[in-house]
């Protein structure tokens, strides 16, 4: 499995990199048309990670699935997505998916492997599982729920996950939290262009 740069390396850079990366402003991408409406990131004392965010999107709530869904091309909804690969679906219709994504923080990235049982339920949700021996995380669960609003959908997505690999002590929750709102924005930009097509 992946890990982060080691403890040796990441020390003599930690207070100049925790800087840099917290002077860098967040900016809204350019022709944006939806917003996030709620951005939660909480740490649990057995290191579980939780995350609610609510995000509007302008574009119906079936092509937003079908986007979400297409499962060989999700390298199209975010840059840190760097593979997606639909592996099978059984005969219940859940889908086994293998992703690669290279989120960072400032200069540090981490690469990471998982591979996830999704399906829709009957309510249209999107149910997420990790496979743990076959990913980065110990476990792992997540859920997309979508609301339709006139032209635009509101998703509603959850997820609860415990990292295998070591996480740096000053990558905290701010950070993190930054760093989802980045991630959040270009998603939704993504979106909103990719359902024009």
């Amino acid at each position: 499995m992946n890990h982060f740069v080691g403890k040796s390396q990441v020390q003599p850079l930690l207070y100049q990199l925790a800087l840099a990366f917290l002077l860098l402003p967040v900016f809204p991408s350019s022709g944006i048309s939806g917003e996030i409406k709620k951005l939660k990131l909480e740490r649990t004392a057995e290191n579980f990670y939780l995350i609610e965010v609510e995000v509007q999107v302008e574009a119906s709530e079936q092509k937003v699935a079908t986007l979400l869904t297409d499962y060989g091309y999700l390298t199209r909804l975010n840059s840190q997505i760097l593979e997606s690969e639909l592996i099978n679906v059984d005969e219940s219709g859940v889908s086994q998916v293998r992703t690669k994504i290279r989120p960072c923080g400032y200069l540090l990235c981490q690469t990471i492997h998982q591979v996830q049982k999704l399906r829709r339920s009957e309510s249209g949700s999107i149910v997420a599982t990790v496979i743990p021996e076959k990913s980065d995380f110990l476990e792992g669960h997540a859920k997309w729920d979508f609301q339709s609003q006139g032209t635009s959908v509101t998703i509603h997505f959850q997820a609860r996950l415990l990292p295998r690999f070591w996480v740096p002590p000053f990558i905290n929750l701010w950070v993190m939290r930054r760093m989802l709102e980045n991630e959040m924005l270009e998603t939704i930009t993504n979106l909103e262009e990719l359902q024009l097509r």
